[in-house]
């Protein structure tokens, strides 16, 4: 059975008829006879894949029709279509311009009765559609950018219930270089909150001028003898962070003086041990007897030992001075003083 209004929407060859100026935006005031008959067929097309079930096609029919033709029967029947595929925040939108649009014409009668189903239809149509609010925990929403199926959501509209279709909706958000991605499904009439969680963002320190409001009990003082000319002064900065490199310039100067110590006590028992031998009367041209092999392999053991001994001293004490040498040291920091009716202070960059 063909519904009574969609059996009138095919017989109706007056649907496309004159529009009023003030129905229509000015790119349709200059639509040519052509046109509305090219789009009363594509009406009448979608109307047939209508009643057919192809409601895919009739939303592409309608959609290309209502762009040439915006009266209130053609937004009814694009508003339906979309119904039908799911698209229930669209058609709440058709249907409401199908409200607006200006009945007249011939068959304005019939447009005034497509209006009041529009209006019934839609009521009907509202409760059904699902909701979502995004909330943006740890950021400011304004800093933030949000989009849901890659379309941006206004930041003034965050946290608000945001109509959507039924079905899956991925939501994204970005704050700098913190991406945060979630996937939500919604069924029929399901009001759902999805929170975005952000990291809160680091303040910089010194990015503002340095006012004695920010000081208790102090003013600014700047020294009138360090003028350059151009109101800037030269203060003593803090010291550069350097304490990682000249802990390591410690550590290696001390195992540096470690081995060295190390090297110097096992030279002089090797050249103790070598004085015990050449006093024994019993080596002669670097050859010893059997008698003393104990204290042989005692000095040919403390030579090589005094030799790395004095090798990791002499790296370690150069690698030491080098990285205590080298640390960064304080440096100077231009600033500008400033006095106005209610504050005073100094401004620069440090």
């Amino acid at each position: 059975m063909i519904h009574p209004n969609l059996r009138r929407f095919l017989t109706v060859t007056a649907l496309m008829g004159p529009p009023s100026i003030a129905g229509l935006a000015s790119a349709q005031s200059a639509v040519s006879d052509a046109d509305r008959s090219t789009a009363r067929s594509l009406a009448e097309t979608g109307a047939a894949d209508y009643k057919s079930g192809d409601y895919k096609s009739a939303v592409d029919k309608f959609e290309r029709a209502y762009a040439i033709a915006k009266v209130p029967k053609l937004a009814l029947w694009y508003a339906r279509a979309l119904v039908k595929v799911g698209k229930l925040v669209e058609a709440s939108e058709r249907y409401a311009e199908a409200m607006r649009l200006e009945a007249n014409g011939p068959k304005a009668a019939e447009q005034r009765t497509a209006q009041a189903d529009a209006d019934s239809e839609r009521q009907q149509l509202l409760p059904r559609i699902p909701s979502l609010s995004i909330v943006v925990e740890g950021a400011a929403g304004a800093s933030t950018e949000v989009t849901i199926d890659g379309v941006q959501v206004p930041s003034a509209l965050l946290s608000e219930a945001r109509p959507v279709n039924p079905g899956k909706h991925q939501v994204k958000g970005k704050r700098g270089q913190q991406v945060e991605s979630q996937d939500v499904s919604l069924a029929e009439a399901e009001k759902k909150t999805l929170k975005l969680h952000f990291a809160p963002e680091s303040k910089g320190t010194g990015a503002g001028p340095v006012t004695a409001s920010t000081v208790s009990g102090m003013s600014p003082i700047v020294n009138p003898s360090a003028d350059t000319g151009n109101g800037n002064v030269s203060v003593p900065d803090q010291p550069k962070t350097s304490s990682t490199q000249k802990t390591t310039g410690w550590i290696a100067l001390g195992i540096g003086g470690a081995g060295l110590a190390f090297g110097t006590v096992t030279g002089i028992m090797a050249l103790s041990k070598k004085s015990t031998l050449d006093n024994s009367g019993q080596c002669h041209d670097n050859s010893c007897p059997t008698t003393e092999h104990t204290q042989v392999s005692s000095y040919n053991s403390l030579r090589p030992l005094s030799t790395i001994g004095f090798v990791v001293g002499a790296v370690g004490t150069t690698a030491g001075v080098t990285l205590l040498l080298t640390a960064p040291k304080r440096k100077e920091a231009a600033v500008s003083a400033y006095i106005g009716p209610a504050s005073a202070g100094v401004a620069g960059s440090f």
